[in-house]
């Protein structure tokens, strides 16, 4: 009996040590199948510094023309597109500068560069009849273009020169009214806006006549702020 109980107990032990033994090999290869499937370096997420700063520009574009809406209209780009039939060169004016028809009116759109959203609203806040002023904005695809009242009668060079082949000439009271009209809207550049700029570029073909012979001063550009010194500006009545 004892050797039935002795081959017995030395059965037990053997399936025994094979069970262990199974577990433990299907246990090393569970652990080396999921070794296999971990990376063997490490990545780290990062941001790609061009998107980012594409989309802070894109924010703060939005920011700005939320700001700027408190002041001028915003434009979307197809209205411009219509205005000036899809910016044609039957109508453009100058450089940048094209005819439009906005609402029924005339406007001159220009399509600016860089970022002038500062520009822009703080010429948003400037209103004077000697003054072209800015009637709306327009952002796309990182350009800002700009809607100004449109002068019929064009820049003052075409007029003033002896040469001009168009034969456009201005009697001496409209010359004179002009001057003055110059004259009063240097003095609020200079004195009554706030803060005061510095207006650098007087010259004829910056200064655009509307319908009425009436001098406007244009392409003004609020970035040299402080006043003059020593100069004591002069109010006109």
């Amino acid at each position: 009996m004892w050797v039935y109980a002795f081959i017995g107990s030395v059965a037990g032990i053997a399936m025994l040590l094979i069970i262990i033994t199974s577990i433990y090999c299907a246990s090393s290869r569970k652990t080396k199948t999921n070794a296999d499937i971990l990376p063997t370096e490490t990545f780290e997420a990062y941001e790609n510094p061009i998107w980012k700063k594409t989309e802070v520009e894109h924010r703060e574009s939005l920011e700005s023309l939320a700001n700027i809406a408190q002041s001028l209209k915003v434009y979307n780009f197809i209205e411009l597109q219509y205005a000036t039939d899809y910016f044609s060169p039957g109508s453009l004016i100058k450089g940048s500068v094209h005819r439009g028809k906005m609402n029924g009116d005339l406007a001159a759109i220009k399509k600016m560069k860089g970022d002038v959203s500062k520009e822009i609203s703080s010429l948003g806040k400037i209103n004077h009849f000697n003054l072209i002023r800015v009637l709306g904005v327009c952002f796309n695809e990182g350009h800002w273009y700009l809607v100004y009242e449109y002068a019929s009668n064009g820049p003052l060079s075409d007029w003033i020169f002896s040469d001009n082949v168009n034969q456009k000439f201005l009697s001496w009271t409209q010359r004179m009214q002009i001057v003055v009209d110059v004259a009063r809207g240097l003095n609020y550049i200079h004195s009554y806006n706030s803060p005061p700029y510095v207006y650098k570029d007087v010259k004829s073909s910056n200064i655009l006549i509307d319908s009425d012979f009436r001098g406007k001063i244009s392409n003004f550009s609020p970035r040299y702020p402080g006043r003059v010194p020593q100069i004591r500006a002069c109010k006109f009545t």
